[in-house]
C-alpha cells in the first residue's frame, strides 16, 4: 500500500473515523480505540495515520475493524494477506493453551468464546464452555494448561506474537491450515 499524504489521512479521519462521547474511536462504526479526552486521539496525527493505515489494510484482507484486529493483535494481524493459507485459523484464534507436546486449545475471540481443540493434529470445535465467573484464564490453569509462548516475549501474551511467529508455531507442530 502507498504511503498515504497526510491530507489523505485527514480526507479519511473526516470521512470514516469518529470519536463518541464515551470515550470510542471507530471506522465506519466499528470501535477499536478507547481516550477519556479527543484530544488525545486527534492531537496526533501519526497515531491517527498509523490507525488509518491499519484499517485500510484489515479492510482489504477482509478482517473485521475491533480493537483486537487494530490495536491488541496488530502485530498478528499486520502480516496476513487473504491470500495466506493461514488466514482462516489466523483470523479466528485468540490464547493458545498447551498441556503437553500434543494437545493444544485454541479459543477463539469473537465468536462467543467457542473452543478450538487441536489434539494429535485433529481439530474439534467445542461450544457451550463454562469458564465459570473467573474466567477462561482460571478455567485452562485449573486444568493444568499453561499458556503458550511461541517467541513474543518472556511474560508477555500472544497479542504480541507476530504473523511470522505464528506461522512458525503452526508448522512446527502439523497445524492444520483450515478451522
Amino acid at each position: 500500500m502507498k504511503k498515504l499524504s497526510d491530507k489523505e489521512i485527514m480526507e479519511l479521519v473526516e470521512k470514516h473515523m469518529s470519536y463518541g462521547s464515551s470515550g470510542y474511536v471507530s471506522w465506519k462504526g466499528n470501535q477499536f480505540e478507547h481516550f477519556t479526552e479527543p484530544w488525545e486521539f486527534f492531537a496526533k496525527v501519526e497515531e491517527m495515520r498509523s490507525y488509518v493505515e491499519r484499517c485500510l489494510r484489515l479492510e482489504s484482507n477482509g478482517i473485521p475493524i475491533n480493537s483486537n484486529t487494530v490495536v491488541w493483535s496488530w502485530d498478528k494481524f499486520q502480516g496476513l494477506t487473504k491470500d495466506d493459507e493461514y488466514y482462516d485459523l489466523l483470523s479466528v484464534v485468540g490464547d493458545i493453551w498447551h498441556k503437553g507436546k500434543d494437545h493444544f486449545v485454541f479459543t477463539v475471540k469473537n465468536r462467543d468464546y467457542n473452543t478450538v481443540v487441536i489434539e494429535n493434529g485433529k481439530i474439534t470445535i467445542k461450544g457451550d464452555n463454562d469458564f465459570s465467573e473467573r474466567g477462561q484464564y482460571h478455567y485452562y490453569k485449573d486444568l493444568g494448561y499453561k499458556y503458550l509462548n511461541i517467541g513474543q516475549g518472556k511474560n508477555m501474551g500472544l497479542c504480541y506474537a507476530n504473523t511470522k511467529q505464528y506461522k512458525a508455531f503452526f508448522n512446527k507442530n502439523n497445524i492444520p491450515v483450515a478451522v
